[in-house]
């Protein structure tokens, strides 16, 4: 619906510029890490990053 809502922005105005950015399901995971993320390598988004900083993994969150 987002998406749609931009395109039609777009297309009424004419000279606007957009960017429609997508993340998908960034927090949600089940307790058992089986659904979910919990990389064994370095993360390549965010959410990973905040998640083990919050659980003791990382010392600190740098942005």
């Amino acid at each position: 619906m987002g998406e749609q809502i931009i395109r039609e922005s777009c297309a009424a105005r004419g000279s606007l510029n957009t960017i429609s950015l997508r993340y998908f399901n960034p927090i949600g995971a089940h307790d058992s890490a089986f659904i979910g993320e919990l990389p064994i390598r370095t993360p390549q988004n965010l959410v990973p990053f905040v998640t083990q900083t919050q659980v003791g993994l990382r010392e600190k969150l740098s942005i």
